[in-house]
């Protein structure tokens, strides 16, 4: 007789002698050695509750779950048909893939006795826990003595969950192997995590970490497809991750001299793009969230959909549109036959980081002459002739943002400047002078106005006189400046004008 039958035999003999009669059928064997043995501090499983229990897939050789020690007993609410006694509960669901029939082969190593229950089908794999664990949905059960077991499934459709209890009723500690040995029907074994995975999505730069799934004790023959590397570690890193690192990875595990079949991993490494561009824009431009309203070299960071690094370098070159106004004098004196009127005026640019191309003046007097400077924000107008009526000065300012039009007008104070007019009645002397000149005004009568002009045309100076009570008066010029000055004289309609040379 074996240790285990003998050892039976004896408890047996000790329950039959102290249970009353009429008893003995209701004591279960099993249930009486669980129960010596059970005299140990249990320990606790992660997946001892069904509504824990671990999804696992017939298919795959290289799954193992190992078995619970002193593990405690199944809980209440299911119907555990041929189960007499649930030690060392663990707890597992399937899912059909390919529908039909299927035998799952079970064994423990070391060889140690196991049981099982099986049921289904369900929708869902928590929702029937515990109470939904019913006899109707019992498909399969087994309570022998034996190290390997077989559930027979019948009829199971895709998509449909069966629940697995597996327990330990010897008490030892063994791992479980699940194998479908017939049938058409398959698992799915897309609900378990990957045998082999790696820390995706991988940047260029990042350490790859590849992952292997498997127990403890194990022994990893790691390699790339194609390359020299290799690795003995469960989960090896390989620091700063090139493209040159991406491919096929392949990895076997070996237990107790036992090696799986290689299994491989698709392994990809995302460059950081990193972009160049130049470009014109006008005034300002958006780019992202930010406004840029300087030239200049700028980098920006985008993150790609597989979160890795797009880096943009900007070299941005930004114009204006060539907002301006036009400067000089309004009301520049008038010219005549003998004399020519020359006049500055400016584009004064209101951004002067404003680049400008081309600028072109137009006046609408044909007798007036226009000199632009350099790229033309500067002109000097020579006005030949006087008129009554103001004249527009026209200018556009070019450059590659838009065109921008400014109009002018211009007024000419007085005409008839001659430097060697003989017109009695209005005189000045000296003529050049250092600023103290005697005004005369043998002929006039009655008040006369007197206005002074630079040589821009603008007023400085304004003044009257009664020619019948003064028939010349001392004036001091009120500038320091240097230049011709321009005194008109109006007296009843009279309009005499005299030049001047400041000289100090």
């Amino acid at each position: 007789m074996d240790k285990k039958k003998l050892f039976v035999a004896i408890i047996m003999a000790f329950v039959l002698f102290r249970v009353q009669p009429g008893m003995a059928q209701f004591v279960d064997m099993k249930w009486m050695i669980f129960n010596f043995e059970n005299m140990e501090v249990r320990s606790v499983m992660q997946n001892n509750f069904c509504d824990t229990s671990e999804p696992f897939c017939t298919d795959n050789g290289m799954y193992e779950f190992p078995a619970g020690v002193n593990a405690g007993s199944g809980e209440l609410g299911p119907f555990y048909d041929c189960l007499r006694t649930t030690p060392n509960p663990a707890w597992y669901y399937m899912r059909i893939l390919d529908p039909g029939d299927m035998d799952i082969y079970m064994y423990s190593t070391p060889q140690v006795d196991i049981d099982f229950c099986c049921w289904g089908p369900y929708e869902d794999p928590m929702e029937p826990c515990p109470s939904g664990l019913t006899r109707q949905k019992v498909v399969s059960c087994s309570y022998s003595t034996d190290w390997n077991e077989t559930c027979e499934i019948r009829n199971s459709h895709s998509g449909e969950y069966y629940i697995l209890l597996i327990t330990n009723y010897s008490n030892h500690p063994c791992n479980i192997h699940f194998s479908k040995v017939w049938g058409e029907a398959t698992t799915d074994c897309s609900i378990l995590a990957p045998l082999l995975s790696y820390n995706e999505p991988l940047c260029a730069g990042q350490d790859l970490t590849l992952y292997a799934n498997g127990l403890s004790g194990s022994d990893y023959h790691w390699f790339k497809v194609g390359g020299s590397w290799t690795s003995s570690e469960q989960n090896p890193v390989r620091p700063h991750a090139t493209v040159d690192m991406a491919g096929t990875y392949g990895c076997a595990i070996s237990q107790s001299g036992s090696q799986s079949d290689t299994t491989y991993l698709e392994v990809t490494v995302v460059e950081n793009y990193h972009y160049y561009f130049d470009t014109i824009g006008c005034n300002e431009m958006t780019w992202g969230n930010e406004v840029f309203e300087e030239s200049g070299n700028y980098t920006l960071t985008f993150t790609t959909p597989s979160g890795c690094d797009s880096i943009v370098d900007l070299s941005l070159d930004l114009n204006y549109t060539p907002l301006f106004e036009i400067q000089g004098p309004h009301w520049p004196i008038g010219g005549s036959e003998t004399y020519i009127s020359p006049n500055e005026y400016t584009i004064h640019l209101n951004n002067p980081r404003t680049q400008v191309d081309t600028v072109i003046w137009q006046v609408d007097c044909p007798n007036w002459y226009i000199e632009p400077h350099g790229i033309g924000l500067t002109c000097t107008l020579f006005i030949h002739t006087y008129l009554l009526e103001p004249v527009m000065l026209h200018a556009w300012v070019i450059n590659r943002c838009d065109t921008i039009q400014q109009d002018f007008f211009i007024q000419t104070s007085y005409f008839d400047v001659e430097e060697n007019s003989q017109d009695a009645g209005f005189e000045i002397s000296p003529n050049p002078t250092d600023g103290n000149v005697t005004l005369h005004f043998d002929g006039l009568n009655g008040m006369t106005e007197i206005q002074v002009f630079n040589g821009q045309g603008q007023k400085v100076d304004a003044f009257a006189v009664d020619a019948n009570l003064q028939r010349e008066m001392v004036y001091q010029m009120p500038t320091a400046n240097n230049g011709h000055y321009y005194f008109v004289l109006n007296n009843g309609g009279k309009r005499l004008a005299r030049k001047v040379m400041l000289a100090r």
